[in-house]
């Protein structure tokens, strides 16, 4: 995998993900489920 060859609409998924992934993150940190340190 090459991140230079990535297309806009590869690149557009990975942000999604990242986006979900840091709404869940936030989701934890405010459940109080997880300390920011253990990332």
């Amino acid at each position: 995998f090459n991140p230079c060859e990535m297309t806009p609409e590869m690149e557009q998924r990975m942000i999604d993900y990242i986006k979900f992934l840091n709404k869940e993150y936030v989701n934890c940190l405010n459940n109080g489920e997880l300390s920011p340190t253990a990332m």
